[in-house]
């Protein structure tokens, strides 16, 4: 038997290992490029755009960032995010990333797997 939280685990990383599978298969000598997108702008967001500039090996670009206040407009201008969304289905219908990065409160994210999974 498993618990919730172990599915939810599961199934977020076969998912993140299928979305990222074809960019690691690139050409040898080409440095592969990561597409990203932020799910919320707060505390959290702002430890993960450090490090995704710190990234070895791996050009991560973070593309696109969604939340629901206004703040996430002064976001994305302090960090050149081209894209801003209003809701989390908005940005994981955005065809061009390659990872959504979920940054939001711990008690949120089940419920935001499972609804990417169901649409």
């Amino acid at each position: 038997s498993i618990s919730r939280r172990g599915f939810v685990k599961t199934v977020a990383i076969a998912g993140l290992a299928m979305q990222a599978a074809p960019i690691f298969a690139q050409g040898a000598g080409s440095k592969p490029r990561l597409k990203v997108g932020l799910a919320g702008c707060g505390f959290v967001s702002e430890l993960h755009m450090y490090a995704y500039r710190r990234v070895y090996g791996l050009d991560v670009e973070v593309v696109a960032v969604a939340a629901r206040g206004d703040h996430v407009l002064d976001f994305s201008r302090r960090h050149q995010i081209p894209s801003v969304y209003r809701s989390f289905r908005e940005l994981i219908a955005d065809g061009a990333l390659d990872v959504v990065d979920i940054c939001t409160p711990p008690n949120l994210h089940a419920s935001m797997i499972v609804d990417r999974v169901l649409h």
